[in-house]
């Protein structure tokens, strides 16, 4: 088996390759030989797995957030699509990053060492993957995945503001969440959930969860799970800016779901269509489109993880 280490330069302002620095003896330990790719941009992922292949690629692991995750798991079903067999192909992460809430979604640890003792116990375990296709805005059809959530309205307004910050703080992603409330201008959302209109007025968020937590903790989807074939569906009305921001203090704990704001459904096909375009987060990623698609592809990922 040939594992390769995906480290992301820009995680977490840069520093995770100061805590691979430190992270690399203990996986020497813990796994043995491995070959280590330093990367600072998505574009050099397709080329690198192509690459690793060719050479008995086995397991991935990513160091970095949950972008680094959108990252590695688009550019892992792109070498799938080109090499089927590579479906086998394992992935782990260390998380080294602002939100990591996958980590926290999953149970992996959030300290980097104790990481690196989960992944030396994990299995691979197939897992689900959403799926999103919509339209640019440069006319084009996009398909894209996403490991943890994919969501639309707020949040992803929330992500651009984030991801704008030259400095990541814990405090970060509340401070945001608080501006973009007082920000935010709610669209018209047409909300269709397996072929039935679930939802069709004033919209502040819709989120597709495959995982239950985002925005550094906030349990968004609490009974979301990756191994049951369904998308978690959350839909906060526009409830006014003081509502929205209590309901920002319940979503941490998940008691926002008992809100007549709020609506949770579960599915496998969630459409989304407006008048004008929407912002999405796909893992904490900044997209825009319309006429969104959210899907999911039940066992498509071999996830490590640690019985």
């Amino acid at each position: 088996m040939t594992t390769w280490v995906i480290v992301n330069l820009n995680a977490a302002g840069g520093s995770a390759r100061r805590v691979w620095t430190d992270l690399e003896p203990r996986m020497r330990d813990a796994f043995g030989n491995f070959e280590v790719a330093v990367t600072s941009s998505s574009d050099e992922l397709a080329p690198l797995f192509s690459h690793a292949y060719s050479r008995g690629l086995s397991r991935v692991v990513g160091v970095g957030g949950d972008g680094t995750n959108h990252s590695l798991i688009n550019a892992l079903h792109g070498l799938t699509e080109r090499e089927p067999a590579a479906k086998s192909v394992a992935y782990g992460m260390i998380p080294v990053g602002t939100g990591r809430d996958w980590a926290r979604a999953t149970g992996v640890p959030l300290d980097p060492v104790q990481a690196v003792a989960y992944l030396a116990e994990a299995q691979p375990t197939p897992t689900d993957v959403g799926v999103v296709q919509y339209t640019a805005a440069d006319g084009s059809t996009q398909r894209r995945h996403f490991l943890n959530i994919g969501s639309a309205g707020l949040s992803a307004d929330v992500v651009r503001r984030v991801n704008r910050a030259r400095y990541r703080r814990p405090w970060t992603f509340l401070a945001a969440s608080l501006n973009a409330i007082l920000d935010y201008r709610v669209r018209e959302v047409r909300v269709t959930l397996d072929d039935e209109v679930i939802h069709d007025g004033r919209t502040l968020l819709v989120v597709a969860a495959n995982g239950t937590t985002f925005g550094h903790g906030m349990k968004v989807a609490p009974e979301a799970s990756p191994h049951d074939g369904q998308l978690d569906v959350i839909i906060m009305h526009d409830c006014g800016r003081v509502a929205a921001v209590n309901l920002l203090n319940k979503v941490y704990t998940g008691a926002h779901l008992s809100s007549p704001f709020v609506r949770a459904a579960r599915g496998h096909a969630l459409r989304l269509t407006s008048q004008t375009p929407l912002d999405l987060e796909l893992d904490g990623e900044y997209f825009s489109g319309t006429d969104l698609l959210y899907t999911v592809e039940p066992g498509l990922l071999s996830l490590l993880v640690r019985p």
